[in-house]
């Protein structure tokens, strides 16, 4: 009995001295939230900040491996190194209730008003090189005498506002901006800047069923540059000089469009509600010469259960990037996707998972297209199965984590070499 508990503490404490990083309970429960309320949403809905009052939120970054910075090796578990988390985040929502009075019983109308700190937004990796979604010349289209340079995006800053009336109706508006601009001689020669405005609100049509709608659009410039190398000299004097360079231009003031739609029915029978969802979001680039649509509808199913929430969701995709020649990458398909969290032993203890299997049919060009899936186990957002936990303490203190999915197999390197990390992001709310 003792060596089974001290297993289970060492194994514990693997777990949560790992890495960190963001909306970790929902990409373990499924990979998105179109079916569910999570926190994550006032970004795309700030009217859903009165659904969360009073809260703090951190988190200490992603870590996951990197082939430049960790040995992957088969001498990997001699390897002695350290590194930080990427992309961390914090903030909070202050919430003001306007109805002061003892007898009233309820906090509505109430104001809110919340900022987040660095929180990486999605569309600024159409401007970093290596992020995987470059929109601009991608690496393989660069010869060895080409280098592309691009400045990421800083000053990272979420501002948003809320308003809850007294029948319960809530209304809000968002903005995120980021921005870099670096000039030489009085002339612009780097610029990476996104602005985003999202209006949303989230209304009870009846007692048992709420309607939620968000819209935005955002503003977005990517300019960087493509030099090229000349060699001078022979060996041992060999000179590599610039010899010319040319704009990389993703965006240059495009302006994108979105749209989000969701109605939670209340199904008292089953302890849940009945969620349909439809989307759409428009992405210009390129000089308005390229464009990035998203569509996306389904119907989802919420359900609490035993010491624990389920759910399940079934949708429908197209995805399509059209230049102003032709048509050059189309997907049409569907995902089905699920998740589930429970309180393990202890209340304070919650263990989580999902899965998200999506299949389209993918044409490029006129004549040619495959069948194409989300990667099956590759540790990213979009693979298909993810696990975590969680800490609830009374409620107010949440700490939820991502657990590296090799970690079954290597059990916290105990009985085996060393690993590059345990898990891959952590997320912390606390409500007060």
């Amino acid at each position: 009995m003792r060596v089974a508990r001290f297993l289970g503490v060492v194994a514990l404490a693997g777990f949560l001295c790992a890495s960190f990083a963001t909306d970790s309970r929902v990409l373990t429960m499924g990979r998105h939230d179109n079916f569910f309320m999570d926190d994550i949403s006032i970004y795309d809905n700030p009217a859903n900040l009165n659904v969360y009052p009073n809260m703090l939120l951190g988190d200490l970054g992603r870590y996951t491996l990197d082939p430049d910075l960790d040995d992957t090796t088969r001498f990997a578990g001699l390897a002695r190194y350290n590194r930080d988390p990427q992309k961390p985040y914090f903030g909070g929502i202050l919430s003001y209730s306007l109805n002061q009075s003892a007898e009233a019983g309820d906090q509505y109308p109430m104001l809110s008003i919340g900022a987040v700190l660095n929180r990486h937004d999605d569309m600024l990796d159409y401007m970093i090189p290596n992020s995987g979604s470059y929109a601009g010349t991608l690496p393989e289209q660069l010869g060895d005498s080409l280098e592309l340079t691009m400045r990421d995006p800083l000053g990272k800053i979420d501002l948003l506002v809320g308003y809850a009336l007294k029948n319960g109706g809530m209304i809000g508006v968002g903005g995120y901006m980021a921005f870099q601009k670096e000039t030489e001689n009085d002339k612009d020669i780097y610029e990476s800047s996104l602005y985003k405005v999202n209006l949303g609100m989230n209304w009870p049509l009846t007692k048992t069923m709420d309607l939620e709608v968000s819209a935005g659009g955002g503003y977005m410039t990517g300019i960087g540059t493509i030099t090229q190398y000349d060699t001078v000299g022979d060996l041992p004097d060999t000179l590599i000089l610039p010899a010319s360079t040319t704009q990389e231009i993703v965006a240059d003031g495009d302006m994108s469009y979105r749209a989000d739609v969701r109605l939670f029915s209340a199904m008292t029978v089953l302890n849940g509600d009945f969620v349909p969802h439809v989307g759409f979001e428009l992405r210009n680039l390129a000089e308005d010469t390229k464009q990035v649509v998203d569509v996306n509808g389904g119907l989802g199913l919420n359900l609490n259960i035993d010491r624990g929430f389920f759910w399940a969701g079934v949708e429908g995709l197209y995805e399509s990037v059209d230049s102003t020649e032709n048509t050059t990458l189309e997907r049409l398909g569907g995902r089905i996707s699920f998740g589930i969290e429970r309180n393990v032993v202890w209340d304070w203890l919650v263990w989580r998972t999902g899965g998200m299997k999506t299949i389209m049919y993918q044409k490029t060009g006129e004549k040619s297209g495959m069948w194409i899936q989300n990667p099956e186990s590759d540790a990213s957002n979009e693979d298909v199965l993810g696990f975590g936990i969680g800490l609830n303490i009374e409620n107010r203190l949440k700490v939820d984590g991502i657990v590296a999915e090799d970690i079954f197999y290597t059990f916290s390197n105990l009985f085996s070499g060393n690993h590059h990390h345990l898990m891959t992001r952590i997320s912390v709310t606390y409500s007060f």
